[in-house]
């Protein structure tokens, strides 16, 4: 590596830039973890909701049986009475009581098996979301793991780097790391080429003499924004 103290700098800067990216990856990751997440937590409160409307059917079910088992133990009464009649006038009376239960019956029964029907419909739409649920759960949490595995990956990775980020600062003015740092704070660019004339990060034009003297390799930042910039160079690749 050259010593020139502008070379060492460009260094440090792709060197901080590729600790980023691994940075960025981690954050995609945790994002993704955490969509997973809500979205797994959304199927719960539906679930929830499903069995909410089961129970609320099956309470409705529960409720007109009742009422058909009261109107047949009405009825069965009401026959045990008329056989115990005594005269045309009382058997005629509970007759006509007898007739008005099977009337109500009659009522009844397509309401319960509607009830029934929607009862049963509404159980089958439960199990089922239940079942998917435990399988999303079931894949979110070998998800969840893999991902972790990753993030564990990277940061090891980056725990490296950082362990050699202190020698890439030697050579390098004080100064210039110390506006380095400060810049660091504020954006996640804060070394960036001349393109076109133009600093790439807020597209200040830069004057003439300033391009000359960053080709003459010297550090500035830009007026408008204060990144600091430089010229990108290509290597020749040298024959063998």
């Amino acid at each position: 590596m050259d010593n020139n103290p502008f070379l060492l700098f460009i260094d440090l800067i792709n060197f901080d830039q590729k600790v980023l990216v691994l940075e960025k990856d981690i954050e995609k990751i945790r994002s993704k973890i955490a969509e997973a997440a809500n979205q797994t937590n959304s199927s719960r409160v539906d679930l929830e909701s499903n069995k909410s409307e089961w129970t609320a059917n099956r309470k409705d079910v529960d409720e007109k049986e009742l009422r058909m088992k009261i109107l047949n133990q009405s009825e069965e009464d009401k026959k045990n009475k008329q056989e115990f009649t005594t005269t045309p006038k009382e058997y005629a009376a509970v007759k006509k009581e007898i007739e008005k239960i099977k009337q109500a019956q009659y009522e009844l029964e397509p309401i319960l098996l509607e009830s029934w029907n929607k009862s049963e419909s509404s159980k089958k739409d439960y199990e089922i979301k239940k079942t998917e649920l435990e399988n999303k759960i079931n894949l979110f949490q070998e998800d969840i793991e893999e991902k972790n595995k990753e993030i564990k990956i990277l940061e090891l990775e980056i725990k490296k780097l950082a362990e050699q980020r202190a020698q890439k600062e030697n050579g390098i003015p004080k100064e210039w790391l110390d506006k380095y740092a400060l810049m660091r704070t504020r954006v996640s660019n804060p070394v960036v080429p001349v393109l076109n004339g133009s600093c790439s990060g807020c597209f200040y034009q830069i004057t003439n003499q300033d391009l000359s003297n960053l080709k003459l390799k010297q550090l500035l930042q830009c007026k408008q924004c204060y990144r600091f910039l430089f010229i990108e160079t290509k290597v020749e690749n040298k024959p063998s």
